[in-house]
């Protein structure tokens, strides 16, 4: 098995502009005869126009300078390596539209990434990142964020500038406080926040009126804010393991949820259940 994974971490994608067939292979014949770190920095210069680069299983601890070489760069996974820093190398390639750091040590950003104005998907999770520069309103295009299992405790106010936001997973990250933009996210469907620290949720949260799917499962949440009720849009709600002692008066606006988990909310009593039910008899209560 450890063979088959060296095998499949020595392929790399060149999807490029202006190599011919002949150039592409040389690429590839010279990556399975050297060192790997060796073996990128030689394939690097061969391929200025690649328009997709996969580096996953490489054991990076950091970036060859002819990253620098590839301006046409649209994917880039560098997951499964070892970088602790992601660094302004990575924001050289202006047209990058995915990029994926899964599985990494990465601590922290340059801030020079937030120039990717063309990302629609980052994958930043399983890493030790612990905040998030301030500039991450730079992402207008980013339609896709992925941050869990990192040691963020709070996110930047200018987290809520990015209009195009669909999906946002920050789940296992230790987040204990959202800033009250989060609400400025009209486009986002799915929120992931779940094995997080939060003991509060700020009202206008309610005003993500895109969103579908909403997980604060294993927090330490008391209540909700009453407005959250007024999420039409709102078809999944797990509010599973935390502390609730109520939910809000008015349920009419969750007319169109369609689950809601209660699971191991202990402190929750059976009336309230019940009133849950009976003003929304379609709903399915999983408790």
């Amino acid at each position: 098995m450890k063979y088959f994974w060296r095998l499949a971490a020595a392929t790399l994608f060149f999807e490029a502009l202006g190599l011919n067939a002949q150039q592409r292979l040389l690429s590839l014949e010279e990556l399975n005869n050297t060192p790997k770190y060796v073996r990128v920095e030689h394939a690097l210069p061969n391929a200025p126009f690649a328009l997709k680069l996969d580096l996953t299983y490489h054991e990076l601890t950091k970036l060859p300078p002819e990253f620098a070489m590839l301006q046409q760069l649209q994917y880039l996974d560098l997951s499964e390596n070892s970088l602790n820093f992601a660094p302004e190398i990575l924001a050289k390639p202006q047209n990058l539209q995915y990029l994926y750091l899964r599985r990494n040590v990465i601590e922290r950003l340059h801030p020079a990434l937030c120039e990717l104005s063309h990302l629609k998907e980052l994958d930043l999770s399983e890493n030790r990142i612990t905040q998030l520069p301030p500039c991450v309103d730079g992402w207008t295009s980013l339609e896709k964020l992925i941050l869990r299992r990192n040691r963020l405790k709070t996110v930047p106010a200018t987290f809520g500038n990015m209009p195009k936001l669909k999906y946002l997973d920050m789940a296992f990250s230790g987040v204990a406080v959202l800033p009250p933009e989060i609400g400025n996210l009209s486009a986002l469907q799915e929120l992931y926040l779940n094995s997080n620290r939060l003991e509060k949720l700020p009202a206008e949260i309610s005003r993500l009126d895109s969103l579908k799917i909403l997980d604060l499962s294993y927090n330490y949440l008391k209540e909700i804010p009453k407005e959250m009720t007024k999420m039409s849009a709102l078809q999944e709600l797990n509010l599973r393991n935390n502390p609730l002692f109520r939910l809000p008066e008015d349920l009419s606006g969750w007319a169109n949820l369609k689950v809601i988990n209660l699971k191991q909310c202990q402190t929750l009593s059976k009336a309230e259940i019940i009133r849950l039910k009976e003003k929304l008899p379609n709903l399915k209560v999983v408790h």
